[in-house]
């Protein structure tokens, strides 16, 4: 037998008042069709394409249908869970108000979808797999290289000043 629990999230937020999170996806429990080969056998084979197993959700039992779907070259076949409010074969069920149902039945989103600056979020990403600086220490050597920059200015114009004078009085 198979348990699923609950896990808690923080709110978070940046200033002001905690916001409780968006349900998404990334941060609902949720149980994989793949979890079950290696904890119970499903009873599965090329005749009987259907199964019910029996899992526990918070303590109570909880029984899901099970399908098979033979694949083009041959092998064991997709298994997948009928959810259990419309039907659809799914990889993953999510517990979400004390009852498992398919992404969409539990109205679940991903991240990804609830970002702003997206471009910003994506670079960002990328110099950490590069293993490149943070945006702090970039934005610390973008400042002191434009101090720099104002005072080569400021010393150019007070140059280009007293060259100019010297040309005239000539």
């Amino acid at each position: 037998m198979v348990s699923i629990s609950t896990v808690s999230t923080k709110p978070f937020g940046f200033g002001g008042k905690p916001h409780k999170p968006q349900p998404t996806v990334e941060n609902t429990p949720r149980i994989y069709i793949g979890e079950l080969r290696g904890a119970a056998r499903l009873p599965l084979t090329a005749f009987a394409r259907e199964a019910t197993i029996s899992i526990l959700v918070n303590g109570k039992p909880e029984t899901l249908d099970v399908v098979c779907d033979p694949r083009n070259f041959g092998g064991d076949g997709q298994r997948f869970f009928l959810c259990p409010a419309c039907s659809r074969k799914v990889q993953h069920l999510y517990l979400r108000d004390e009852r498992l149902a398919c992404r969409r039945c539990a109205g679940l989103t991903y991240r990804s979808q609830h970002t702003k600056r997206r471009g910003l979020h994506r670079a960002r990403d990328l110099r950490r797999k590069l293993g490149a600086s943070e945006e702090l220490v970039i934005a610390a050597q973008l400042r002191d290289m434009v101090v720099r920059v104002r005072r080569r200015l400021k010393h150019d114009r007070y140059r280009d000043r007293y060259s100019n004078r010297a040309r005239t009085v000539r």
